[in-house]
């Protein structure tokens, strides 16, 4: 049969909300070859203008269709190959959009490995199991037939064994039942809860990962509303076998749904079905289910975190670099010391040196020394501080050095996050670039680096190793390795590569190239000093017009023979950029000068893109980014981002107050809310409640890593060493309120009118009302206080109490009332009270005294279970004290209810009233 995949790129264009025109030309250009970030900047006319996320959603979409398009042909030659296939079956797989229906199509028809003895007796038994199942009146009975089929051999040795087995059989048919295993599905997964407990183990083991995992000890929540960071969480607990975790699902549903799907009605053997059913659901059905949903929980949680984490990474890489600085590079530490380096503009190793910047003072003041002489000998413009072991000692070092003895200088420092800087200091690259360098020293090299240009650098890393996520290391690494790729892809091409500086480790993100051909394109740069034009791409050895076309945009050559190598326009572009250049009145030497920029900026704004776009014959979208390229302030997209916040001085934990405010770059944005580093070894917590004013769904919509941001300090937690942060400036303090009273309210003049009389005071009002008036407080109430709410209590107005009739004493008649139960049991303990009544003055009559002897329990009263339409009276000790009943059989308290005709409640009476014990 044909093997031919089909894609629907409508039903792709309909699930992402995306035009299909543009759909069909991102799988067209993809399918010949080219790669994303060039469709996304290059071919924007072609797709409708679609951003690089939209591509790569669409990307994503398609292949995994693709995947289940090849696992749809898999299973139908399967199927196909054991004689099975039908044509139902064929269209019903066709049709089958998702992998979890695909494969419970499949399970029927899946090869089973199983052992010579386990064949024999499923042969033996089928015949059994399809009788009972289709109530053949041979098996009417289950014992007597069941002992036809006891066979030694198969090691059926009873007629208890054979129906055991054809029941087993039974219930491996219903678990394979497509239509069942869909219907327990989807009550899983809509009435399914998480169940976290702990574990059942003791020892060191426990009390050493119990601390983490405390507060999963007892743990239940729906499976749709656990965040991402829980379920990793209770992932990475299970696996330290502190924690046990299961899905709690309502079984009695399952079981009745099962049932009426496999059961028939009326069936003769209902109850052993039923049996079958629910060792079905329990032994087979169940686990799987449970496994598939919480694999489905954890790789959402994983997506998202990797989408968090990538997030991170992608702001990461787009911090603003700092060129043509001197920069002296500081990694601290405690045991092994303090590594400095200079690194002069280009990032080359000037000078190093080690020094101990911590324990006994002498040491210190060495350190101290050094660091002045390196910074005055290179003339450094910034210290850069690495914030890892030590860093805070070795600020403090700093800043007294800034604020003294380099106080000439002018000169600040940054601290620069070192997550990583370890790895790359023993990685093979860090060795090829460093050969002559201890480790350390390549570390220091790598800070000082980062604040230079952070994407050259943090490129040469891992990006797991970057620390900017949430549970990173706790997500697969096919999962973390491609998504994180493909942002390093999208940053490098963003900004875009200096052709004859950058190195190999960032040339193969350029889309096209890859780290054979990054390689060669160094070596030809090392035997031919540097390009001078984009043309020369085609010289490099291994390189195609193809691959070319792909890469040249992105690489910039800078003081080459055409001022356009240095921009983000292609070389195929260009005839249409001169044309543009020359209606702005300028010329391809003017994009080298930003005063002549701003000045084609302003002429733009005149231009008419589509009428342009017309006159040139060239698509919208090109005309738009080739006058974004010639008129943008700056060449370097990231520097119209926050520069690194270089201080001056240094700040204690014991020197924050709460409400002092603050400010720092966010070093990581969580699902939480987000960290920023305040100066201190600690970073401050702003939880995602106190990130706006407003209600923020992801904090990432809010803030990005390296983002300098505003704080107030909440809360300081000193001996825990815990800030709690705020992003919402405090209000303004409230006017003091009034202290004098209110000026007298004159009446409006009107003409032709008398002026009206001042309404009487207080004191004139009567004394009825001022009596009931609430006096008036000392302070006026200002006008825009809150009012104090308020508490309505409603009164009920009791009417008189009706005697009972004849017919409710004698138990014809429903009783309407509590004091309808009270006069009740008043008769039938012997007493002739009166019928209460209301008196002129709205007072009751008080019931008359019981009698001792009812007191004692000597007399039997009557206890009565009032019901609809007629009560019943069950005789029991009781008594009648002020008027509550007491029970003298049972001490405990009991509730006596009573309805009227309607069902409805009696008048005047509580739904359930507790009488107290006696």
């Amino acid at each position: 049969m044909a093997s031919t995949t089909i894609i629907d790129l409508g039903q792709i264009a309909q699930k992402l909300g995306l035009p299909p025109v543009g759909v069909e030309s991102v799988a067209r250009l993809c399918e010949e070859g080219n790669a994303i970030p060039f469709i996304a900047w290059y071919r924007r006319d072609t797709t409708g203008g679609m951003e690089e996320p939209q591509i790569r959603r669409i990307v994503n979409s398609v292949t995994k269709q693709r995947l289940l398009g090849e696992r749809r042909q898999v299973i139908l030659k399967s199927i196909e190959g054991q004689g099975r296939l039908t044509s139902e079956l064929s269209e019903l797989i066709a049709a089958t959009v998702s992998h979890e229906r695909l494969e419970d199509l499949y399970l029927p028809y899946k090869p089973r490995k199983l052992s010579p003895e386990e064949m024999t007796r499923r042969r033996r038994l089928e015949p059994l199991a399809r009788e009972i199942l289709s109530a053949d009146p041979g098996a009417s009975d289950l014992d007597a037939r069941s002992a036809v089929f006891v066979d030694s051999d198969s090691k059926i040795l009873s007629a208890a064994d054979a129906l055991l087995g054809a029941g087993h059989l039974l219930a491996e048919n219903f678990s394979e039942r497509s239509d069942v295993r869909q219907s327990l599905r989807e009550i899983v997964r809509s009435a399914g809860h998480v169940v976290c407990e702990r574990a059942n183990q003791a020892g060191k083991a426990l009390a050493k990962e119990e601390k983490h995992y405390r507060e999963f000890f007892k743990f239940r929540e729906h499976c749709d509303r656990i965040p991402a960071h829980r379920i990793l969480s209770m992932n990475r607990g299970e696996r330290a076998k502190a924690l046990k975790i299961w899905i709690d699902v309502p079984l009695n549903d399952m079981q009745a749904t099962a049932e009426s799907l496999v059961v028939p009605a009326n069936h003769p053997h209902a109850e052993f079905l039923k049996g079958c059913v629910r060792d079905s659901i329990q032994r087979l059905i169940l686990p799987s289910l449970d496994r598939e949903l919480r694999r489905d929980l954890t790789d959402a949680c994983e997506s998202h975190a990797v989408n968090v984490f990538a997030r991170n990474i992608h702001n990461l890489l787009l911090q603003p670099p700092s060129p043509g600085r001197r920069v002296l590079a500081l990694d601290p530490g405690f045991k092994n010391g303090c590594k400095a380096v200079v690194l002069d503009e280009q990032g080359r190793l000037v000078d190093h040196a080690s020094m101990q910047v911590v324990g006994q003072q002498e040491k210190r003041d060495i350190a101290k020394q050094k660091i002045a002489e390196l910074a005055k000998a290179y003339t450094v413009s910034v210290i850069a501080i690495g914030n890892g072991a030590a860093a805070r000692e070795t600020e403090a070092i700093v800043a007294e050095l800034v604020a003294g003895e380099l106080a000439s200088l002018q000169i600040g420092y940054v601290i620069v996050n070192e997550a990583g800087a370890g790895v790359y200091a023993t990685s093979p690259l860090a060795k090829e670039e460093l050969p002559e360098c201890e480790a350390a020293v390549r570390g220091a090299v790598s800070i000082g680096r980062r604040f230079q240009d952070p994407l050259t650098e943090l490129v040469k890393i891992e990006p797991s190793h970057l620390g900017f996520g949430l549970y990173q290391h706790d997500i697969k690494a096919k999962h973390l390795h491609g998504t994180l790729a493909c942002v390093i892809e999208t940053c490098v091409n963003v900004v875009g590569v200096n052709l004859n500086v950058a190195g190999a480790s960032l040339l193969r993100y350029v889309a096209g190239l890859d780290e054979n051909l990054a390689k060669s394109i160094c070596d030809w740069r090392t035997k031919n000093t540097r390009f001078t034009s984009r043309k020369q791409l085609l010289d490099v050895p291994g390189m195609t017009s193809a691959i070319a076309l792909q890469s040249a945009g992105f690489l910039r050559i800078e003081g080459g023979e055409n001022p356009l190598d240095s921009t983000g326009i292609h070389p195929e572009n260009y005839s249409v950029a001169e044309k543009i250049l020359e209606r702005l009145g300028g010329s391809p030497s003017s994009v080298l000068s930003r005063d002549e920029r701003s000045a084609m900026a302003k002429r733009a704004s005149a231009l008419q893109v589509d009428a342009i776009a017309v006159e040139f014959s060239v698509g919208r979208f090109l005309v738009i980014d080739i006058l974004d390229c010639l008129t943008s302030g700056e060449l370097d997209v990231r520097l119209g981002r926050p520069q690194p916040n270089i201080k001056k001085s240094t700040r204690t934990l014991d020197e924050l107050e709460v409400g002092m405010e603050l400010a720092g770059p966010v070093l990581n944005v969580v699902e939480f809310g987000i960290f920023v580093d305040v100066g201190l070894s600690e970073s401050g917590l702003v939880h995602i409640s106190q990130i706006s004013r407003h209600f923020i769904r992801d904090p990432h919509d809010a803030v990005s890593v390296g983002e300098v941001v505003r704080v107030w300090v909440m809360e300081l937690d000193k001996e825990k060493k815990r800030i709690a942060l705020t992003m919402i400036p405090p209000r303004p303090a409230r006017p003091p309120r009034r202290t004098e009273d209110r000026p007298a309210r004159v009446a409006k003049e009107v003409s032709g009118r008398a002026e009206r009389e001042p309404s009487r005071t207080r004191s004139d009002q009567g004394p009825e009302r001022s009596a009931r008036r609430t006096p008036r407080p000392d302070k006026p109430r200002s006008i825009t206080q809150e009012r104090r709410p308020t508490t309505y209590v409603s009164t009920t107005q009791k009417g008189p109490v009706l005697p009972i009739s004849k017919a409710m004493r004698e138990g014809r008649a429903p009783l309407r009332t509590f004091g309808d139960l009270k006069q009740l049991l008043a008769v039938r303990a012997g007493l002739e009270e009166e019928p209460v009544t209301s008196t002129t003055s709205g007072k009751k009559k008080k019931p008359k005294v019981v009698s001792e002897e009812i007191l004692k329990g000597d007399i039997p009263a009557v206890s009565i279970e009032v019901g609809n339409p007629v009560a019943t009276l069950v005789e029991e000790p009781c008594a009648i004290v002020n008027d509550e009943t007491i029970s003298n059989s049972d001490p405990k308290s009991e509730s006596i209810s009573s309805t009227n005709d309607n069902g409805a409640e009696g008048i005047g009476s509580e739904p359930e009233t507790t009488f107290p014990e006696t």
